[in-house]
């Protein structure tokens, strides 16, 4: 995976750095494992640039400081969602995760996928301009990037947020109920009458073990989520955008970090998002 990094890198170095830049970062850093250097790896996450007189976080505000890490074995990189000394957070992720039950599924990750275009479609609807993201393991994320400035003077941004999220996973919810009949036919070992599809309740691992869990938990102050085209150190796919018009036809394979590279082009137009107005029908109703 070192290997690949290296190769990999430095052609998607440039439009990984919005992501990156003046926001505390941390990297995961990679070797052999003892017991099994072969097929073992050994994880460290390098958190901060120095810890004396007192710890700084690690930061990559350029394309040579990122390559720097990467030819030292880093291979991974996670931002904050909010830059360095500000309070508030200037992306804004839903993270879709499958709860076990669903994972058991053979079409599972067609299911997922189906719920990512319906989530970003709904965003579209309302007015918010998002990115679809594989997250480089199992499942999706949507981004988008709001203008605040309406938000500041209702309190706390980052629970405004996470207040949008649960809100908008209802609605999505009832969008998906409205298709029942349709889902039920293609996925019908993971749809079930009187059964809700979607969730946005963290906490309760076992109980919504059927279901995909549009999480918000990483909208909070130190939040961290990866970065658009990172290499996932446990799986060595690539966290790539993907156009909406793709989502339902997205393969693992094309997550292959090289194989990235020969369709650049695609990953890096669906991963310009642009800042806009936070959706007023999901303020309206808080």
């Amino acid at each position: 995976m070192v290997w690949l990094a290296k190769k990999y890198y430095p052609y998607v170095a440039r439009s990984m750095l919005p992501f990156l830049k003046n926001r505390a970062v941390s990297a995961v850093k990679i070797f052999s494992g003892k017991r099994d250097p072969v097929r073992d790896i050994t994880s460290i996450f390098v958190r901060y640039a120095k810890y004396k007189p007192k710890p700084v976080f690690l930061t990559i505000d350029s394309e040579d400081q990122l390559l720097s890490l990467v030819f030292d074995h880093c291979i991974d990189f996670i931002p904050y969602v909010h830059k360095i000394g500000v309070d508030e957070p200037d992306f804004f992720i839903l993270d879709l995760d499958a709860g076990s039950e669903v994972m058991k599924s053979p079409m599972a990750f067609d299911f997922i996928k189906y719920v990512t275009l319906e989530l970003s479609n709904l965003l579209t609807e309302l007015g918010v301009e998002s990115m679809a993201k594989f997250s480089g393991s199992r499942g999706f994320q949507v981004w988008a990037s709001f203008d605040n400035s309406e938000l500041r003077s209702k309190g706390d941004v980052f629970k405004i947020y996470r207040d949008m999220t649960i809100a908008i996973q209802s609605i999505l919810e009832e969008r998906l109920q409205d298709k029942f009949d349709s889902m039920i036919s293609m996925f019908p070992d993971i749809v079930h009458h009187g059964r809700k599809m979607t969730t946005s309740t963290v906490a309760h691992k076992k109980k919504r073990a059927p279901q995909i869990l549009v999480d918000w938990s990483s909208l909070k102050p130190m939040g961290d989520i990866r970065a658009p085209f990172s290499i996932h150190y446990k799986t060595g796919l690539t966290s790539i955008p993907v156009p909406s018009k793709k989502i339902l036809h997205f393969k693992i394979e094309e997550a292959y970090p090289l194989r990235v590279i020969k369709n650049l082009g695609v990953h890096e137009k669906a991963a310009k998002i642009k800042k806009c107005n936070p959706p007023k029908l999901i303020l309206s109703g808080l």
